[in-house]
């Protein structure tokens, strides 16, 4: 058994590792505004699905095309990177949803990520800055704020956890990154597996064992839990499984260091 304390300077250590990382992501964050133009037809709008982080991201939202003034349409984010009209690039939506900017039909949990993976070349092909280099200076710009959207996206559902907490603001919830409180057991659990990984640093064959016989599984679990849990829109269900994979992912990152974990 942990003591208290080494629980308490465990999370403490965590939570400034997320703070690193979502002050990291707060940089990226930055790509994604758009300078504003002076246009009747246009204004400013909050990011209707805020990243992970929770960014106070702020886009310009344009109800014209700003080439040839044709009306544009907000409502799906893929289908509207260029203009129907003159073909030139727009702004990001300011209502983007991950999952169909990256042709996920349905916005669920289970995700194929292999498909997701091909979606998100598919769309980096077409943001590629050679593909701009002879186009104007705001178009340039533009592609670049989209490919930092399209990236966001990617990461955020490539990783479960990440995923849970967007869907999650999706709902309206906010999670709490450092709420451990509700899971101690699991806790504790992790933390053991994470120590003997800390012991085992250098031995391969321990972390693949540890790898196939702690991780996979309940990683596996979690998102069945995860997946069920949001296809009935239960929140309290989500943000304990959310919890939970938020451990699981730093475990992920122990890992990583000296194996193969996917």
């Amino acid at each position: 058994m942990w003591p208290f304390g080494a629980v308490r300077a465990w999370s403490m250590v965590h939570g400034r590792c997320l703070s690193a990382v979502a002050q990291e992501n707060r940089k990226v964050v930055e790509e994604l505004k758009v300078k504003k133009h002076a246009s009747p037809h246009s204004n400013e709008t909050s990011c209707a699905t805020p990243c992970s982080t929770g960014c106070p991201v702020v886009l310009a939202q344009e109800l014209n095309c700003w080439n040839c003034g044709m009306s544009r349409n907000h409502g799906r984010c893929a289908e509207h990177m260029f203009c129907g009209s003159c073909g030139a690039m727009q702004p990001p939506a300011p209502d983007c949803n991950y999952f169909e900017l990256l042709g996920i039909a349905e916005e669920t949990f289970d995700i194929d990520v292999r498909v997701l993976e091909q979606q998100y070349k598919q769309l980096m092909i077409q943001l590629h800055p050679d593909k701009y280099m002879q186009k104007s200076l705001r178009e340039q710009e533009l592609s670049a704020a989209q490919s930092s959207v399209v990236n966001i996206a990617y990461g955020t559902l490539r990783c479960p956890h990440a995923r849970a907490v967007y869907m999650l603001r999706r709902l309206g919830h906010n999670f709490d990154e450092h709420t451990s409180e509700s899971n101690p057991e699991f806790l504790m659990e992790v933390m053991e597996v994470c120590s003997e990984i800390d012991e085992n640093a250098r031995n391969q064959e321990k972390l693949c064992k540890i790898r196939d016989g702690f991780y996979k599984p309940t990683m596996d679990t979690l998102c069945r839990e995860a997946t069920a849990a949001f296809a009935k829109r239960d929140v309290e269900a989500a943000l304990v499984t959310t919890s939970k994979l938020q451990y699981l992912k730093r475990m992920k990152q122990m890992l990583h260091h000296s194996i193969d974990v996917e």
